[in-house]
């Protein structure tokens, strides 16, 4: 559910939200993950002690059943709901959000296999790969690297595990708000995403620290700065689909063509973790030092191949023969 569920939850939040408000509200919705994440760790770790792993499934899976009929019956496009009045449908459609009624006619037009065309969009589908290579070690392999590498039991991985998480919900939301600033005041919108995303990959590789810290709570800092980056990042990253998206139609499917290629990661980052760890007898290293590297390799690709965070100009024939760029 959840790779369809970003692009949805990144087309809702290109319709409520203005501009200026975009970054912090896509703090907010990701953030999701990482209370996810945060929380699981000792509601699993108690089920697992006190029942059974079998049972950590049922009531996960118990929780997204009631979440999702709650957000059905709850949500509705701005011209729909129901608190919504004309003062704030007008004030979100005059300061950036993304609606049927801004959008450029040729816009409207442009196929959906034609976004690959756009050096941009490919530009976004490598970046968030590299990004999700790093995160999937926290969603996948942090709790065997507490366990087998820093010793930690289950009582301790319940409470020391979620010390990343937590800084990288704080960072994020941080971060949201600092770039809703700054857009608010008049910077550049493709500068402020910029140094959000490029920033938070470089920070990413921080994890390449960790491997050989000299304790479990040294160790714990540079894991909690390198996921609080990561997250940092993620707030730009998952802005960008609602600025770059030709006309209102095509966020969600540029949401979901960058999160495609995110998910790529996640097959193959924990399958690469794991021929990392035996082949190198456990060690952590070799891992976080090629995930560093990874999210290097992301940093320079926002930096150097996204181009300008505004809308995608159409495709004329002329341009889509030489795979136009923004």
């Amino acid at each position: 559910m959840r790779p369809r569920a970003y692009p949805s939850a990144t087309k809702a939040a290109s319709r409520w939200f203005p501009k200026h408000e975009r970054a912090f509200s896509t703090a907010v919705i990701d953030s999701g993950s990482r209370v996810g994440t945060v929380l699981a760790l000792p509601v699993v770790t108690a089920l697992i002690a006190l029942v059974s792993w079998h049972f950590s499934f049922v009531v996960l899976g118990a929780a997204g059943l009631v979440w999702a009929a709650a957000w059905y019956w709850y949500y509705r496009d701005p011209r729909e709901h129901k608190h919504a009045n004309e003062e704030e449908r007008e004030y979100i459609a005059n300061h950036g959000a993304r609606l049927e009624e801004t959008d450029d006619e040729d816009a409207v037009n442009v196929r959906w296999r034609d976004l690959f065309k756009y050096r941009t969009v490919r530009g976004m589908m490598l970046g968030f790969f590299c990004l999700n290579f790093v995160i999937y070690f926290f969603l996948t392999w942090f709790p065997s690297y507490l366990k087998d590498a820093r010793g930690l039991d289950l009582a301790e991985l319940g409470t020391l595990g979620t010390l990343p998480g937590i800084t990288a919900i704080v960072g994020a939301w941080i971060a949201g708000l600092v770039a809703d600033r700054r857009i608010r005041r008049g910077a550049d919108v493709t500068r402020v995403r910029k140094t959000i995303m490029v920033g938070g990959l470089l920070g990413g590789a921080a994890i390449v620290f960790a491997a050989p810290a000299s304790s479990v709570y040294v160790a714990l800092i540079f894991l909690a700065i390198s996921y609080a980056s990561l997250a940092i990042a993620a707030t730009g990253i998952w802005s960008l689909p609602g600025d770059v998206a030709p006309s209102s139609r095509h966020v969600a499917s540029i949401g979901g063509i960058q999160n495609f290629a995110s998910n790529i990661a996640g097959i193959i980052s924990p399958f690469l973790f794991g021929l990392l760890l035996d082949v190198y007898d456990g060690s952590y290293g070799p891992s976080f030092g090629v995930a560093a590297g990874v999210a290097v390799i992301g940093a320079l690709t926002y930096a150097f191949v996204v181009g300008k965070a505004e809308p995608l100009p159409p495709l004329t024939p002329r341009k889509q023969d030489k795979q136009q760029d923004s």
